[in-house]
């Protein structure tokens, strides 16, 4: 959860939107941020976390989690690749159906 909100953060900071800067890719263009002196993209994020793309994705699908699954994600009681394989999936309905019968069989 603390590697998906560093994630989103620095997306936030650097002013990305969907992966980045899609424009001329032999223009370096500069940022729009106080932060660095290029533009930064989602693939410049995950070396610099030292994860792959795919991984910054999976890792950004649990902050679409209900707060008490976050929760059992960082508590370690699931494991981040069954949240974002799994549970990011389901509708917030369903997550909260899960977390009512976990509750209930009290694992």
């Amino acid at each position: 959860m603390k590697m998906a909100k560093c994630a989103v953060e620095l997306e936030r900071i650097y002013r990305i939107e969907h992966g980045g800067d899609r424009g001329n890719q032999y223009e370096k263009k500069e940022a729009s941020s106080n932060y660095s002196n290029l533009a930064k993209t989602q693939e410049d994020i995950a070396n610099d976390l030292g994860i792959s793309v795919s991984q910054l994705h999976n890792y950004k699908k649990l902050l679409t989690l209900i707060p008490e699954l976050q929760d059992m994600v960082e508590d370690k009681k699931v494991k981040s690749t069954v949240a974002y394989n799994i549970f990011c999936k389901l509708k917030i309905e369903e997550q909260q159906d899960y977390l009512i019968a976990w509750v209930r069989l009290d694992l």
